[in-house]
């Protein structure tokens, strides 16, 4: 799970800023490390370029896009 809390998203034991921003295609989370799906978990990469995560609604959002298409619930706090 996911969750989203004052800047900070928590994965598991992991802490990672972020900010949100907006493009020409909608909302997105830029975090400060790389952010995708792995093998059945996140895969969190310290070492490589920090991908735009697509929000599916910029006001509530319940999903998130990961890196190849995938989706990933989120819980907004």
């Amino acid at each position: 799970m996911m969750v989203l809390q004052d800047g900070e998203m928590h994965i598991g034991k992991a802490v990672i800023s972020y900010t949100i921003e907006a493009d020409k295609a909608g909302a997105y989370i830029l975090p400060a490390s790389f952010v995708g799906e792995g093998e059945g978990a996140y895969r969190i990469d310290g070492g490589s370029v920090p991908l735009k995560l697509r929000l599916n609604d910029a006001v509530r959002p319940t999903k998130i896009a990961l890196d190849r298409g995938q989706t990933a619930a989120l819980i907004e706090m």
